[in-house]
């Protein structure tokens, strides 16, 4: 059996049932290896690369009638207080040790060990228990008496309790990919069997009940090995790794990761492995909140409003304040800084110029940064340049255990404007944007400059007696173009070193949201009457949401 080859490959199991009289505490050491060299060498596989797993029926002598004065013989029934002769091997040779399985029998109704089968004894470090009587399987041949033939039938014995182990330890190879030894797999058999109850009574049970559950499940706490500059390897708890994504990405790095996975390795480095995919969380969209806010605030804009720089003279005209967008997508850069405290504002010849930092308000996501606007009196366009600092995030994006830590200096140009026209208001405001982002301590080894851009077109107009009607069309940020260079784990050796694949992922998403919305004002006696719809296409920069529409309706008195 162990010369049997098959294209280089040879066997990793072997499901064995041999039988000898007595149990292997009538047999001194010795006397085995005198008797039985060649046997003993062989199953030891010392000249083996990859050791065979051996796994052993125990026995099934137990209860069996005997005369007196034979070993183990009380009351004229055999007391089978250790497993056979080859499947006890492991007691006396340790050359078998760490590839050599002897399973006894269990029975079904309450899980206790078979009346018929050889407990564990001597053998205990080797041995294990697992399912053996009243076992279905598959049979061919004439049933009892009757005519013809059947395709199963029911067995008892440890012949049977062994193919449960061999097959379990057949699927975990599988499972894991055939990354792990097969002493390792042997070891984690053993580590993850149930101890408990019963099943505690070394002598019975051996290392307890096989549980094919818990030795296919993690043990522990799942660890991502990193590879890091210098080539040791630090870990992140897998627990804890996620990207969140600011919405400027939508679905472009989820779409770069599809396909990829990522290996984390439990407490005994057995290898997990886990869609990439599902560490990054995308943004939903615009939430209704947001687009409430923005429905009933100042102005009459409401959801025509346009980019974020569009709303900044008014911002930036004041001398303290918080930084809010005018818009329910947050449109502009400086939607990175919502909620910051901005001071030392002014304006004069038409310049506005302000320094903003979220300070302890947001320390999640803190940003600091500073921004200019010019709007020439004598032209209909304005202009705003500015820079942001995040120190924990970048572009909104947060990243946690092995995704590291993000940052990201932007940069954003900016210009906004509008004429009249046959009763007509008509504007337009853009932005456009460099960001330079850093990656430390995680998988992302390097990113490259990102460009973003945002814009609005928006058309309004108020009637004598009808309220003001409004209309826009706006892409909230989005990223333009740029990659990001990850080193992943894939696989590990047998002998427990780490593989690593690296590969590119477009930041860009594929698709790009754009918000078409209308708007109806009316003054009343007390308050403002409004009435909007928009309608939203790939919201979040995702294919995935399809469109979105909603209706609003409120009223707004200011006091």
């Amino acid at each position: 059996m162990f010369a049997w080859r098959d294209a280089g490959n040879r066997l990793d199991i072997l499901n064995l049932s041999f039988g000898y009289d007595g149990i292997i505490d009538d047999y001194p050491a010795a006397g085995l290896r005198a008797s039985l060299p060649e046997v003993i060498a062989t199953l030891g596989q010392a000249d083996a690369a990859e050791k065979t797993i051996l796994v052993w029926a125990a026995g099934n002598m137990n209860g069996d009638r005997c005369e007196a004065g034979v070993p183990n013989c009380v009351n004229g029934e055999v007391d089978a207080v250790s497993v056979g002769v080859s499947p006890g091997l492991a007691a006396h040779a340790p050359e078998l040790r760490g590839h050599s399985v002897a399973v006894a029998a269990l029975r079904p109704d309450d899980g206790a060990i078979a009346d018929f089968s050889n407990r564990c004894g001597i053998a205990a470090p080797f041995c294990i228990a697992a399912p053996g009587e009243d076992v279905a399987l598959a049979y061919f041949g004439p049933r009892d008496s009757e005519a013809g033939v059947q395709g199963f039938s029911r067995g008892s014995g440890t012949s049977y309790a062994a193919p449960m182990v061999a097959g379990g330890l057949a699927i975990m190879k599988q499972l894991f990919r055939d990354q792990l030894s097969n002493e390792d797999l042997v070891s984690r058999l053993f580590a993850t069997a149930d101890r408990t109850g019963i099943y505690a009574d070394r002598e019975i049970y051996g290392q307890g009940r096989m549980d094919l559950g818990a030795a296919t499940s993690p043990v522990g706490v799942l660890d991502v090995p990193l590879a890091t500059g210098l080539a040791s390897r630090a870990h992140a708890s897998a627990g804890s790794t996620g990207l969140r994504l600011g919405a400027a990405f939508g679905d472009g790095l989820a779409a770069a990761f599809d396909g990829d996975e990522l290996m984390a390795l439990d407490d005994h480095g057995a290898p997990f492995w886990y869609e990439m995919g599902d560490f990054a969380a995308t943004t939903e969209g615009p939430s209704m909140s947001a687009r409430l806010r923005t429905f009933l605030g100042p102005g009459t804009g409401g959801l025509t409003a346009g980019g974020g720089s569009g709303g900044m003279p008014g911002v930036l005209g004041t001398t303290a304040g918080i930084v809010r967008m005018p818009t329910a997508a947050g449109n502009g850069h400086l939607a990175l800084a919502e909620g910051a405290v901005q001071v030392g504002a002014l304006e004069r010849g038409g310049v506005s110029a302000t320094a903003f930092t979220t300070g302890p308000w947001r320390p999640a996501m803190p940003a600091t940064g500073a921004a200019v606007a010019w709007r020439p009196g004598s032209l209909p366009v304005g202009f705003s340049a500015g820079w942001i600092s995040e120190r924990e995030t970048m572009l909104g994006s947060l990243g946690t255990g092995a995704f590291g830590s993000l940052s990201a200096g932007t940069a954003f140009f900016g210009f906004d404007g509008g004429v009249d026209f046959g009763g007509w208001n008509l504007g337009a405001a853009g932005e456009f944007g460099v960001v330079n982002p850093a990656a430390a301590g995680g998988l992302i080894q390097e990113i490259t400059p990102l460009a973003t851009s945002t814009f609005a077109l928006h058309a309004s107009r108020a009637f004598a007696r009808a309220g003001s009607l409004s209309f826009s069309l706006s892409q909230p940020l989005r990223v333009e173009n740029g990659w990001a260079a990850l080193t992943a784990p894939s696989a590990r050796t047998k002998a427990g070193a780490v593989l690593y694949r690296s590969f590119r992922a477009d930041l860009a998403p594929g698709e790009r949201q754009l918000d078409l919305a209308a708007q109806w004002n009316r003054a009343l006696p007390l308050g403002e009457l409004r009435l909007g719809a928009v309608w939203s296409h790939w919201p979040g920069h995702r294919e995935a949401l399809g469109s979105q529409a909603a209706a609003l309706a409120g009223w707004r008195w200011v006091f």
